[in-house]
């Protein structure tokens, strides 16, 4: 009988924290790059990664998947926003063929819940173009990877 109990409450209890990560994650957080003067709770660090820094498997991804991962990965911990805190893209450049895009990203950021009230603090959530233009005109370092087979 005690087992029985045990069991339904571990079910309700995983059951209620999936709902409430559901209801945590349906609005995207906004993604900043300084932290605003009215934060209401800091609540820790968040890193998302896309892409692959294998030579073999690299493809071109873009900046707007990668901030929108960072902006879910937020609202999943209860923030409505997230400064950006580090930013890391590794690009590949084969023979012949140039791709402009990344083949890998990993951000990190500060998640932070705003007040919701507009009027109490103004901040500018980052435009991803213009990071993305930013990014690629930075100067690069370069990696040569040998790739011999015997």
């Amino acid at each position: 009988m005690f087992v029985r109990k045990a069991l339904v409450l571990c079910l309700f209890m995983a059951a209620t924290r999936g709902y409430a990560g559901e209801a945590a994650s349906s609005e995207p957080a906004a993604v900043l790059d300084a932290v605003p003067g009215c934060v209401e709770a800091k609540m820790g660090r968040v890193s998302v990664s896309i892409g692959s820094k294998d030579t073999r498997a690299a493809r071109g991804v873009s900046y707007q998947q990668a901030f929108g991962k960072l902006a879910h990965a937020a609202a999943e911990r209860g923030g409505n926003a997230v400064v950006l805190r580090q930013n890391e893209a590794a690009y590949v450049t084969r023979s012949k063929s140039i791709d402009p895009r990344p083949g890998y990203i990993a951000l990190e950021g500060l998640v932070i819940r705003l007040p919701t009230d507009a009027t109490a603090c103004t901040w500018t959530p980052i435009d991803v173009d213009a990071f993305a233009e930013r990014a690629a005109s930075a100067q690069r370092e370069d990696i040569t990877t040998e790739n011999k087979s015997f």
